[in-house]
């Protein structure tokens, strides 16, 4: 298991995620970056980890490439594969 690492957001990271109205990002291998008024939101830690899941499962490379497919075909949708697995198992619509 590759070591997961949950930080406060701040800086560009924190910047990008408000701009985009999100409350978090996983970005692997460097970890999963939550807005520190959303850290305690349960279903949120549990959605970016099942991505995290996701690119233990799948490498860097391929996790990022499926990712960005999967934006480029059905956006930040409930379509998106990936998205698809994390809100379903994470309990997040």
């Amino acid at each position: 298991m590759k070591e997961l690492n949950i930080k406060k957001a701040s800086g560009f990271i924190e910047k990008f995620l408000r701009s985009k109205k999100l409350g978090a990002i996983t970005l692997p291998p460097y970890g999963i970056f939550i807005l520190e008024e959303r850290m305690q939101e349960q279903g949120l830690v549990l959605h970016e980890m099942i991505h995290w899941e996701q690119y233990e499962r799948m490498g860097t490379f391929r996790f990022y490439k499926e990712y960005l497919l999967g934006l480029l075909k059905h956006g930040y949708s409930a379509e998106h594969p990936m998205e698809k697995e994390a809100r379903e198992r994470s309990g997040i619509s």
